[in-house]
């Protein structure tokens, strides 16, 4: 178990576990609860939040058939929430060791609820969804970050921020004080790129069951609702593969455009990490004059083999720029907090949980 009630509660775990259950009704969201779920969001989470107002998107996000992924604490006076847990499903699994990554944790702070209601609420979505493990990124190192160093058995740390530059004159989106371009001694083509139209695609090539050795587990489900159908984005979803017969690794590409210029980030990546050196000239190749850089924010692949595909780490005291805040832009080095109560063996990247999210629909 992830989380577990002794943690908090120790001796005086039965009487807290009695007052939250008189108090609160904690059970998993409806499509009749999405309107008061959106308007929490907008006045407990963030005001304007894209889903506090954007219902196609909210639904995408979180809604299967009549289920809408939030764990909910009612109260059971007056019927409001006041306080929720969010979550995605990383694979079709429902059953059995599946896994989620976490979204949107939150309690109430204009209300008088009993303290740490939002620790019960972490318990009770472990015990009713069910998960084998439970992932997030872009969580707030200020108040979520605290909480699960000081309350839950489970890693936390900052992703790892990994760039290849486009050796150009001038760069708008970036601010580069040292370059640092690819070396021309990187000139390893073992694999090849090939680009899926359809998850069919990816399926024909590439063996979930076999190539994610690593947790969380995702599968063709999860690629294709994430990527292929997303309702605002364009993903393009390509295979490395060594000859014609099967993929040894899916990478997750997304063009993102500022006025006259682009990046391309990698925003997923599942399979062999070394098998990322073995394309390094063709991402290279896929930047053209107007595009200043590639980028990937992951943790828990081995590094080296990332280094040897090319890529730069950029350091916390970095002096150059390499963005990652688009709507809007800002120019500013970004560092994503994570969490997971996977002991070991796990894997993160850019668009995992909620983090490659829209903020503006135009």
């Amino acid at each position: 178990m992830s989380i577990v009630y002794r943690v908090v509660y120790g001796e005086n775990m039965g009487r807290f576990d009695e007052l939250f259950e008189q108090k609160y009704e904690f059970r998993l969201a409806q499509r009749s609860d999405i309107d008061a779920i959106m308007a929490y969001i907008d006045e407990c989470w963030k005001k304007g939040h894209i889903l506090a107002k954007n219902r196609d998107l909210f639904e995408y996000e979180f809604c299967e058939g009549e289920d809408v992924h939030f764990l909910l604490a009612i109260d059971r006076t007056s019927g409001e929430i006041q306080g929720l847990d969010g979550y995605y499903y990383t694979s079709s699994r429902r059953t059995g060791d599946f896994d989620v990554w976490g979204s949107m944790w939150s309690v109430r702070k204009d209300r008088k609820n009993l303290p740490m209601l939002g620790i019960a609420i972490a318990n009770h979505y472990y015990k009713i969804i069910g998960y084998r493990y439970e992932l997030g990124v872009g969580v707030n190192k200020d108040t979520a970050t605290p909480l699960h160093q000081r309350h839950f058995n489970v890693a936390t740390g900052i992703l790892n921020h990994y760039y290849m530059l486009n050796n150009i004159s001038t760069y708008k989106i970036a601010k580069i004080v040292k370059p640092c371009y690819l070396s021309a001694d990187i000139n390893n083509d073992s694999y090849f790129l090939r680009e899926a139209s359809d998850i069919q695609v990816v399926e024909k090539y590439f063996s979930f069951l076999d190539k994610i050795t690593t947790y969380p587990y995702k599968d063709g489900w999860y690629v294709k609702h994430r990527f292929f159908d997303h309702p605002v984005y364009k993903y393009k979803v390509m295979l490395i593969m060594e000859n014609d017969v099967e993929a040894e690794a899916v990478i997750i590409l997304k063009d993102v455009v500022k006025d006259d210029r682009h990046v391309i980030r990698i925003v997923d990546y599942m399979g062999d990490i070394s098998a990322l050196s073995g394309v390094t000239n063709q991402l290279y190749k896929l930047m053209d004059d107007t595009c200043e850089y590639i980028d990937f924010y992951c943790f828990g692949y081995d590094e080296q083999e990332i280094i040897n595909a090319g890529f730069v780490k950029r350091e916390i005291d970095d002096e150059n720029i390499i963005p990652s805040y688009f709507e809007p832009f800002e120019q500013r080095n970004v560092d994503y907090w994570f969490n997971s109560d996977a002991p070991e063996n796990f894997v993160i990247c850019k668009a995992d949980a909620d983090q490659d999210r829209p903020n503006i629909i135009e």
